[in-house]
């Protein structure tokens, strides 16, 4: 099975977990990039009101089709503690359509992404295989492996 995972990530965090998973699938690896600069505390602070507003943004051209994949992995850290960040919002708006199987993972400070979760798959339209949600704890200790070996096992 052919399979992308794409994610945005502002601090890393679901940058690393991303790699985990792309690497214990053996899939294809593309970063969004946010046109929108979020760096900083005023980055933090737009970025959590337009993720609690769910605004579009804008984001570079993705190197990558998702109609090329059987299977489209969505990774996005968890704002305003009930949404994905803007940069993945747009792009599954912008690319829905050309998914044929998604699972969704989350990043988050905290340990409620179910909404966030549900969001995502009204934006594209199905339901995903595998949902997965680890928290910034987990990632700062590297204490997630497991949870990436089972959400990867559950796809497979």
């Amino acid at each position: 099975m052919k399979t992308l995972v794409i994610f945005y990530s502002r601090t890393g965090h679901t940058k690393k977990v991303a790699e985990a998973i792309a690497g214990e699938l053996g899939a294809e690896l593309e970063e969004i990039i946010d046109k929108t600069n979020r760096s900083g505390f005023w980055g933090w602070l737009y970025a959590g009101r337009d993720a609690f507003r769910k605004r579009l943004t804008t984001i570079e051209r993705p190197k990558k089709d998702p109609a090329d994949f059987d299977l489209v992995i969505l990774g996005s850290p968890l704002w305003a503690f009930i949404s994905s960040s803007p940069a993945i919002r747009t792009y599954i708006t912008e690319n829905a359509a050309k998914f044929k199987r998604v699972a969704f993972f989350l990043t988050m400070g905290g340990t409620k992404g179910k909404r966030a979760l549900e969001d995502l798959g009204q934006l594209c339209g199905r339901q995903p295989l595998a949902t997965l949600e680890i928290n910034e704890a987990e990632i700062d200790k590297q204490n997630f492996s497991q949870k990436v070996i089972a959400f990867c096992r559950s796809l497979k």
